[in-house]
């Protein structure tokens, strides 16, 4: 949930300044200039963008310390690893008006000694998606805490937004890799241990959509204001 909100909040941080620095592409070819790169907005909202800034940089921060934990606790327990796997379970129902039969799909174990390459699997994948949410927000709150000083514009925003973009467009299906070879490993794991319920051919992770095509936005916005810096250079070439 918190890593949803960051995308959404860092998106809405991103747009705000993309639209209200209209001279984003002289802005970024001559920052000596001190009538060039404002970001055009006022005070009160330069104080707003700056706070929500700092804010998501620290929620970034905090949720890649809370991971790294997670991952290290994981990697040195021998009985704490979650895990939930695909299960052919059928339910007893009895003769009733509202159900006439009823499955398990999935069940969550908690296992003692794991495969090695499946824990590993499981903590680069979570690892991953914390990476994922800081490579977002940390682009994002420079900008904003550079808009606070009425100069969010930079030579090194466009590869910034494009790093932050492949970034999200990559990691979220490595991430998605790791965790499916990882849980089937663990599953077949249970199943050799006399889970016959465990069904490890049944095992599917989805890939995060949401956070890839947060990706390609930001790597069109990258697009975008690599044409915007050359047509200033075009116009400040004319005049």
């Amino acid at each position: 949930m918190i890593p949803r909100t960051c995308r959404r909040a860092a998106a809405i941080v991103t747009v705000i300044v993309a639209i209200r620095a209209p001279d984003a592409g002289v802005g970024m070819t001559n920052e000596t200039d001190a009538s060039v790169g404002r970001s055009g907005l006022e005070s009160p909202e330069r104080v707003f963008t700056a706070l929500v800034s700092v804010t998501l940089l620290l929620v970034g921060l905090g949720a890649l310390g809370s991971t790294v934990m997670d991952v290290l606790v994981t990697a040195t327990s021998t009985c704490e690893l979650e895990v939930t796997v695909p299960v052919s379970a059928e339910v007893v129902v009895e003769e009733t008006s509202v159900a006439v039969s009823g499955a398990y799909s999935t069940a969550r174990f908690v296992m003692c000694n794991p495969d090695p390459s499946g824990r590993a699997g499981l903590a680069a994948s979570r690892l991953l998606d914390a990476v994922v949410v800081t490579a977002l927000l940390f682009p994002v709150s420079i900008v904003g805490y550079r808009a606070a000083r009425d100069r969010p514009l930079f030579s090194g925003l466009i590869v910034a937004t494009a790093v932050a973009g492949a970034t999200m467009v990559v990691l979220p299906v490595l991430s998605q890799t790791l965790e499916q070879a990882a849980t089937v490993t663990l599953a077949k794991q249970l199943r050799g241990a006399g889970l016959e319920t465990v069904a490890p051919d049944a095992v599917w992770v989805p890939v995060d959509v949401r956070a890839v095509m947060v990706g390609v936005a930001l790597l069109l916005l990258a697009t975008l204001l690599r044409v915007f810096r050359r047509s200033a250079r075009d116009t400040v070439g004319l005049t």
